[in-house]
């Protein structure tokens, strides 16, 4: 879990490919990390929610040889959010909490933390939690 002010993120990083015996180590840990990016990036073009998820990871980190890149993020997991995945519907409600990827919505972002907690992400709760003592969102909100 990684803090960002006083919003929680869920989420797990990929561990990194083990090195191939032999050859060099540096071109060997490139390919595995490109062969499992690829691997990754099909699923979650086939439309399996984890693999979005973990997409969405390797674009918000900057993990698996790719840059940081915030819209990516956002994009994947609003894709695994939209088919109930609680991870990334946290994880999307952060992208709009802090306005990483998207534009800053704290409506949007209450509404996918929402979701998130009543499937059961205790950090969403939290955030749930934050919003209504903050005076964000009233308590007949969606």
């Amino acid at each position: 879990m990684w803090i960002l002010g006083s919003i929680a993120i869920y989420g797990m990083l990929l561990a990194a490919p083990s090195v191939v015996a032999g050859g060099d180590e540096s071109s060997s840990k490139d390919a595995a990390a490109a062969d499992s990016f690829g691997r990754i990036e099909q699923e979650a073009r086939a439309g399996d929610a984890r693999a979005q998820f973990r997409l969405g990871n390797i674009y918000f980190y900057g993990s698996e040889g790719r840059k940081k890149d915030y819209s990516l993020a956002a994009f994947w997991f609003r894709k695994a959010a939209l088919q109930r995945l609680p991870e990334a519907q946290f994880n999307l409600g952060v992208c709009f909490d802090k306005g990483l990827g998207v534009k800053e919505d704290r409506l949007e972002a209450f509404k996918w933390y929402d979701l998130a907690g009543k499937a059961g992400v205790p950090q969403a709760k939290y955030n749930v939690a934050l919003t209504f003592r903050n005076g964000l969102a009233a308590a007949d909100s969606p």
